[in-house]
């Protein structure tokens, strides 16, 4: 019976794993964009700062909020912009993957602990197919849960990059389109947060 409680064991923290990625997409949901909203239609510095502190809790630099207020460092806040949203984009495509790998290995440890129990118990006297099934069964279980569980991260992903579309629309009206691949601002090196303002700086 080892390799089924085995199976057991590695298909729940499959599982685990498939949960705490939904949680951890949940987490990346912008966190009150109608106070930018509010703010920049009061065009009051302060306001937009506090919501900037909310909306980018790691830190942003002064060009953001200078060109929500004045439209000013266009350039500098838009290489910014795409380098905050690409961080955002590249944790959202990796949303779906943990769940599809999390019930791939479920499935694959219920078949190898009812392999295992399986080879046991062909040949002996009184041959007990139990743990073989009870392998089986919790590889499938864990595969199916971690399934359901993918399936409500990518739905998951959808919201959460439709709520981040609608703070791009804010910023889109002060400088146009923004960048299609927002992800090739973050592409070249780790991002010099010396530059970026943060709720104590």
């Amino acid at each position: 019976m080892i390799a089924a409680v085995l199976a057991a064991v590695i298909s729940a923290a499959a599982v685990a794993a498939a949960f705490r990625q939904l949680l951890a997409v949940g987490r990346l949901r912008p966190q009150q964009p109608s106070l930018l909203e509010e703010a920049i239609k009061t065009n009051d510095a302060s306001r937009v700062g506090r919501a900037l502190d909310v909306l980018f809790p790691s830190g942003w630099s002064p060009a953001l909020a200078d060109l929500l207020l004045r439209g000013e460092a266009k350039e500098a806040a838009v290489a910014e912009l795409n380098e905050q949203l690409g961080d955002v984009d590249r944790d959202l495509r990796r949303g779906g993957d943990v769940p599809r790998s999390a019930a791939r290995i479920a499935m694959f440890a219920g078949v190898f602990g009812g392999i295992v129990e399986l080879s046991r118990a062909v040949g002996t006297e009184f041959p007990d197919y139990r743990g073989a099934i009870s392998a089986l069964g919790a590889g499938l279980v864990g595969a199916l849960v971690s399934a359901e569980l993918g399936r409500r991260t990518r739905d998951r992903v959808g919201d959460v990059r439709s709520e981040w579309d609608r703070v791009a629309t804010l910023f889109a009206r002060k400088v146009g389109p923004l960048d299609p691949e927002p992800g090739r601002y973050g592409s070249s090196g780790p991002r010099n947060k010396s530059s970026r303002r943060t709720r104590n700086g």
